[in-house]
């Protein structure tokens, strides 16, 4: 599954260009990383005495490690603008299983409010569950404080399935999955045979 993953470099629409990381990208990827809200909304643990240039360093490890086909458990993807290919946000793929993937993502504070966050999650969304035929569910993690991202991920049709410890799941299965269900108090998904 993460050779798909890796075969799949670009994709637009007409807002947005979604591609794999490139150095062009490091240091404003770094900085949107580094971001103080950022860190505080996203609850990130950024390690004592890390500097944009660590972290840069850290990522281009990463970009190597992809170009020698190192199969990791992640894809780091960026967004920016389609006519101005500025730096918007990125989007990250996680692996939970061969049929499971959790997406993150997160657009830079002054591109907020333009639609391109839901432009991008559901681009992304929509191209893997009709793309990559092992993959049926996607899932999300989100903080219960962030109400944007909640919103967010509902109008690109993913639905609540679970709370825990202040994190919220959110679920988008592909034509495969049936509905989810209730069942003992537990969420679950059934496929259709």
């Amino acid at each position: 599954m993460m050779k798909k993953l890796m075969d799949f470099n670009s994709i637009s629409n007409e807002a947005i260009e979604i591609k794999v990381i490139t150095e062009r990208y490091l240091e404003e990827y770094a900085e949107s990383i580094m971001d103080k809200e950022f860190i505080r909304k996203n609850r990130i643990n950024i390690p004592n005495g890390i500097t944009k240039e660590k972290l840069i360093d850290r990522l281009k490890m990463y970009l190597n490690s992809q170009k020698a086909l190192i199969t990791l458990n992640e894809k780091r993807y960026i967004i920016c603008d389609c006519k101005t290919q500025e730096f918007i946000g990125g989007i990250t793929v996680f692996i939970i299983d061969e049929h499971t993937l959790e997406l993150g993502y997160w657009i830079i504070k002054k591109f907020r409010g333009n639609g391109y966050g839901y432009s991008a999650l559901s681009l992304m969304s929509d191209t893997i569950l009709h793309n990559l035929k092992n993959v049926d569910r996607l899932k999300l993690s989100i903080f219960n404080d962030n109400i944007e991202s909640q919103g967010l991920a509902i109008k690109c049709g993913y639905r609540l399935c679970k709370e825990e410890n202040n994190i919220l799941e959110y679920w988008k299965y592909s034509d495969k999955v049936g509905e989810i269900h209730e069942k003992e108090g537990k969420w679950e998904s059934y496929r259709y045979r």
